[in-house]
């Protein structure tokens, strides 16, 4: 939850601070959401109980990093706003 980026480099360049952790925000959505639904099917295929508690452990912490990382997503997005003044639209700038 702690920003990567000082107030000083997220004025000076929005391609180089935001961009970046909108498109690695949204990269790690997507392999969180491949993880979840991979984890589900094999609950659904798990044949013993052992193999379904991993999964939906997996679950659990898939969703729990996709919570974070999109947490912190919004923190840079809200502290980028005040710093620039700049609105990135419908949620935080993530399509």
């Amino acid at each position: 939850m702690a920003p990567p980026y000082t107030d000083e480099q997220i004025k000076a360049s929005l391609v180089d601070t935001w961009q970046v952790e909108a498109f690695t925000t949204m990269s790690l959505l997507v392999w969180f959401g491949a993880s979840i639904a991979l984890a589900a099917v094999f609950w659904y295929r798990a044949k013993d109980g052992s193999t379904r508690t991993l999964a939906v452990l997996a679950v659990l912490l898939a969703f729990a990093a996709g919570v974070a990382t999109t947490s912190n997503h919004i923190l840079l997005t809200t502290r980028t706003t005040v710093l620039t003044g700049q609105s990135f639209g419908g949620f935080y700038g993530l399509p």
